[in-house]
């Protein structure tokens, strides 16, 4: 029996999901902005860093065409999730399988209290997609599309069907813990908004990486205090990759390769929301870190302050383009 897939919100990131479950064969409906998915009538082109490519006919519907599906995909941003849940309805029945693809911690919360009786599973999206044209989205980054799992074996069975080069996917039964150091490299995404330069150029410069570092080691004090070790996401444990941001320039290009396989042009979701006047998810991830810290006590200035900067990044009241100096600078500044 074909099991049928919805993508709800056919962005980058969903468009780029749902385009290569399709090509590996799943039959998948796009719902989006008709100004976004109407781009895609001619067909959509799909890419990878690595050079795997594919090319498909998306098959677009709106809210009055949505029928009762298997799988719907969220992949709204955060603060989109509870009104793009509240238009599903029509796409669920008893068996319906809900995966949340938000970064930050606790966006599926919303769904689960709408359809307390369907199945909210979580997902971990690690790479970038950018769209290199109005039809071709392309994956600028390493990492595994990650599937909670829970006894029905519903991810087992996406994770045996679809899984391709172009879309790697692995398995957790801890989603908990996996999103908690996903939320660790996400702390990056404020500061390649803040300083306007693509993540690899970033990342090549000490000054950012130390700014980085100081944000990762509080979330570490966090969730060393909750008693949780972090799963490794990269190729060196969750702990160490402070010390790792701080080497040199010369000795982290070499030892850091893995991090830096990526295209010049990746930028971050955060960076590519302050670019088109948009909301960012930054309550959702250094956000996240200030109030889990409040919770157990443990104080997290460095990231409350880039909470505030982004927030006003996002109103117009500064601009982007910061010196790694100028940023660690007012990181530290006392508040008043």
């Amino acid at each position: 029996m074909t099991q049928r897939h919805l993508v709800a919100g056919a962005g980058l990131i969903g468009g780029y999901i749902g385009g290569a479950l399709q090509a590996a064969g799943a039959h998948v409906r796009f719902l989006g902005r008709p100004e976004k998915v109407g781009l895609w009538h001619d067909g959509l082109t799909l890419s990878d860093y690595q050079g795997h490519k594919a090319r498909l006919e998306p098959q677009c519907v709106t809210l009055d065409e949505m029928e009762p599906v298997d799988i719907i995909w969220v992949t709204v941003k955060c603060h989109a999730v509870d009104s793009m849940a509240r238009q599903l309805a029509s796409a669920l029945k008893s068996t319906t399988c809900i995966y949340c693809c938000q970064n930050g911690l606790g966006a599926e919360q919303s769904v689960r209290s709408l359809y307390p009786d369907i199945k909210v599973l979580r997902a971990m999206v690690p790479f970038n997609v950018v769209g290199q044209s109005q039809a071709h989205l392309h994956r600028g980054s390493q990492g595994e599309l990650t599937l909670e799992m829970d006894g029905s074996g519903i991810s087992q069975s996406v994770f045996k069907r679809f899984q391709s080069p172009l879309l790697p996917i692995s398995l957790t039964e801890d989603i908990d813990v996996t999103l908690a150091a996903k939320l660790q490299l996400n702390l990056s995404n404020a500061v390649n908004a803040l300083v306007d330069l693509p993540v690899k150029a970033m990342l090549q410069q000490r000054g950012y990486r130390c700014v980085i570092a100081d944000l990762m080691e509080e979330w570490l004090r966090v969730v060393k205090a909750s008693g949780r070790p972090l799963p490794k996401l990269t190729t060196l444990p969750a702990t160490w990759l402070p010390a790792l941001l701080r080497t040199p320039d010369w000795l982290f290009s070499r030892l850091a390769q893995s991090m830096l396989a990526m295209d010049d042009s990746v930028r971050t979701s955060m960076w590519w929301d302050i670019h088109n006047g948009k909301q960012t998810e930054v309550d959702y991830l250094n956000g996240a870190v200030v109030e889990q810290g409040r919770r157990l006590g443990i104080a997290t200035p460095l990231n409350q302050a880039i909470v505030k900067l982004i927030h006003q990044l996002e109103k117009g009241e500064i601009r982007a383009g910061w010196q790694a100096s100028q940023l660690s600078k007012v990181l530290r500044m006392p508040e008043g």
